[in-house]
């Protein structure tokens, strides 16, 4: 709704669908449902603000068809977040690293989400319908999000800074509060994109790469590709990417 106030030509209609509890838990059967009844409900654009990490071969075969063709070929765009840091997660990781290869695995790497699956960001690929979003400050990735120049699309400029975190203002608050989290930077991103997309581009078999072009000058201020991330992380040409 923040986002849409400065909207030159579109609207917004919310459907709020509840998967996950008041803990941040939610299951596999339950988001698949709000899925399908989003699609039945005739969303054009699904946020995803929710996700887990995922250690097995391959992918979850109905989840995965579910998103990345079933909406795929309605035309309907799912944004989702790229995943947080989460401690008793990344140590269970490294187990299983060790485990596997028999050496230890840095911890900036299980930010990576080519080497730690998070989905349904890890759904994302080049010329799917899945968008991920992270923060980023205009010059790196906040260090407890993930990053990927495989699967992560876009950054969302944080709007406060500090050593360990990046916040965003929380909108319509009577005092100002801040909150962190890919969560919310994919909430900021789908009301952006909602609000400056050209809609005639959800189109039967989507492809979000002219999308992430079309967004390019309308959601500039909150979407970004600034050369100043070449120094760390980048976003170039509508994705993330990370020197080594």
């Amino acid at each position: 709704m923040n986002e849409f106030k400065t909207s030159p030509n579109n609207f917004v209609q919310i459907m709020t669908l509840k998967t996950h509890d008041h803990t941040g838990y939610g299951d596999l059967f339950s988001t698949i449902c709000a899925i399908h009844y989003a699609v039945d409900k005739g969303a054009n654009i699904i946020n995803a603000s929710w996700g887990f990490y995922f250690y097995e071969d391959g992918s979850h075969p109905y989840l995965d068809s579910l998103i990345t063709t079933g909406l795929k070929q309605k035309g309907i765009l799912f944004v989702t977040a790229s995943g947080n840091k989460i401690d008793e997660v990344d140590a269970y990781a490294k187990k299983i690293y060790q485990d596997t290869h028999g050496t230890t695995i840095a911890d900036s790497l299980l930010r990576n989400l080519e080497i730690h699956n998070f989905y349904p960001a890890y759904l994302s690929e080049r010329n799917n319908n899945v968008i991920v979003a992270t923060t980023t400050d205009g010059t790196r990735i906040s260090p407890t999000q993930n990053y990927s120049s495989k699967y992560v699309d876009l950054g969302v400029m944080a709007d406060s800074v500090n050593t360990t975190s990046m916040k965003f203002l929380l909108p319509f608050a009577t005092t100002p509060l801040y909150i962190s989290g890919s969560s919310f930077a994919t909430a900021i991103a789908t009301g952006k994109i909602g609000a400056h997309l050209d809609k005639s581009l959800l189109t039967a078999d989507l492809d979000k790469q002219p999308l992430l072009e079309n967004l390019s000058v309308g959601a500039a201020p909150v979407i970004t590709q600034e050369a100043i991330l070449d120094s760390q992380h980048r976003i170039h040409k509508g994705r993330v990417t990370k020197r080594d």
